[in-house]
């Protein structure tokens, strides 16, 4: 009886991925983590510069009681100053400005007047202007134009699984036919994780696919025919990740944010047993 009660736990406890299966690779995630943290997280976000990727993470981490404070990096007094009379230099820079200042549980004004003042979406763009259009209330007209135009494939259309990624994210919380970014992705796969429209595998789209797929509450290790988390695991040199495998240095303007805030997202959904959206 006893030895029935005991492997009832261990499949209450696994959540999403096993972990209690994968003490080896959690062990690895968290030495990555950690690594990430003691040596390059305060050149990613501060009073200079915020990579909203490791913002989000690092705020994730304080939210489920993990030992990070955000304000170690950025106080709420400094992030207000930033975006206070700000001029923005597009939708991308109107998204990140919310995005931030959303994990201070703020709005800022600036950033919703510009949103404001747009009328259109570029198709590159669809992602950032959902979720801004979104969080803010702005022109919903716009925003339902925007996401029936990306769950519709176009000819010649460049999205890929980078941007499936970031549109499972964005559009986890409806009820919507995910089709088309699920098959972006399923279609990317290599042994060596996913490859993106601009390379082949790569860290960068790895992470991607691992993000999307934790918001909608699947399994990143066993819904494709390779262990997304543990290929991605392979590009990391401590704390800091390669662009594709073959490569000699790290990457640490794209690969190494993207890949950290993955294995952050990861770690908590199988820690905490929740779902993980870095930009819901």
């Amino acid at each position: 009886m006893k030895k029935f009660i005991a492997i009832m736990l261990l499949f209450m406890l696994a959540g999403i991925t096993g972990c209690k299966e994968q003490p080896q690779d959690l062990e690895r995630i968290n030495d990555q983590i950690d690594a990430f943290i003691e040596t390059y997280a305060s050149t990613y976000v501060n009073v200079t510069s915020q990579d909203f990727y490791v913002a989000r993470a690092l705020g994730l981490l304080e939210q489920y009681g993990y030992d990070v404070k955000l304000s170690d990096y950025l106080t709420k007094t400094d992030m207000q100053s930033l975006y206070e009379s700000k001029e923005y230099s597009g939708l991308g820079d109107i998204f990140k400005a919310l995005i931030i200042a959303d994990l201070y549980e703020e709005e800022p004004a600036s950033a919703k007047t510009a949103l404001e003042a747009i009328s259109s979406v570029e198709t590159w763009n669809h992602v950032y202007g959902f979720i801004a259009l979104e969080k803010t209330g702005v022109n919903n007209t716009l925003k339902q134009e925007v996401l029936s135009q990306m769950l519709v494939r176009t000819e010649n259309d460049f999205r890929d699984a980078d941007f499936a990624g970031m549109a499972l994210m964005a559009t986890a919380h409806l009820d919507i036919n995910r089709s088309l970014f699920l098959g972006l992705i399923e279609d990317a796969v290599t042994e060596d994780g996913i490859a993106s429209s601009w390379s082949g595998a790569n860290a960068s789209s790895t992470a991607m696919a691992i993000l999307g797929y934790l918001a909608i509450d699947e399994d990143p290790r066993t819904i494709l025919s390779i262990d997304l988390v543990s290929v991605l695991l392979e590009y990391f040199v401590e704390g800091a990740a390669k662009n594709t495998l073959a490569d000699t240095e790290v990457d640490l303007l794209f690969a190494t944010p993207q890949a950290f805030s993955a294995l952050v997202a990861y770690k908590i959904a199988v820690e905490k047993n929740v779902v993980v959206n870095l930009f819901a």
